[in-house]
């Protein structure tokens, strides 16, 4: 597990933190599989600037957006007037469970991640890409 991840994932159970492992992981082979290969997106991807050190960082970013933090936020959004996160508690693997005060820091968290990524300079687009080619092609072709 990258630095990067167990930093993200520290304070997350054991199950959340297999699979957001398992989730870089299959990001991961196949970069390396596209890498082996020397395919258009992979040299693309390097020639815009993209080491595998560095996509291997962008992949736990990934992973740590498509897991845990997306999937918290979108259920935090209060104009869903569901009670999610209000009146009815969201509970996230065995160890995090999200009430009205928590659902605040959420919404604070995304904001601080999403400023983070475009300071970094990364594209949104490229945190939705849920297969490797998917993300070497986004960081081939910038939006």
């Amino acid at each position: 597990m990258h630095k990067v991840l167990r930093f993200l994932s520290a304070r997350l159970d054991g199950e959340t933190q297999g699979t957001l492992a398992s989730h870089v992981d299959a990001l991961m082979r196949g970069v390396y599989f596209e890498e082996d290969r020397q395919s258009k997106n992979f040299r693309d991807a390097q020639q815009a600037g993209w080491t595998v050190s560095q996509i291997e960082i962008l992949c736990s970013l990934n992973a740590f957006y498509q897991i845990v933090l997306g999937p918290l936020t979108a259920a935090t959004r209060s104009e869903l007037n569901v009670g999610l996160g209000r009146t009815t508690p969201i509970t996230y693997g065995s160890r995090v469970r999200v009430d009205q005060a928590e659902s605040d820091e959420i919404k604070e968290c995304h904001v601080k991640f999403m400023q983070m990524i475009q300071k970094l300079g990364i594209d949104f687009w490229c945190l939705q890409a849920s297969h490797s080619q998917d993300l070497l092609y986004r960081l081939a072709n910038p939006r």
